[in-house]
């Protein structure tokens, strides 16, 4: 039998695609907003109250790497 552990099990949370911030963010990076899977402490955030994106360089494929703001 296989065993595996989750090292991190992080909420999933939604800002709604009409926000401000949203729509500001699409302005100024030339990006339609999508989503994505991967950890992050923004659902927290979320929960507190925040409105709350992750928005960052890159492809999902290179996060995390060595040298991925190259």
């Amino acid at each position: 039998m296989a065993t595996f552990s989750v090292p991190r099990d992080d909420p999933g949370f939604a800002t709604h695609s009409n926000s401000e911030l949203v729509k500001l963010i699409e302005r100024l990076s030339g990006t339609s907003a999508t989503t994505a899977s991967f950890g992050t402490e923004a659902p927290y955030y979320n929960q507190l109250g925040a409105e709350t994106v992750v928005f960052g360089p890159g492809e999902n494929s290179s996060a995390l790497l060595m040298f991925w703001f190259r």
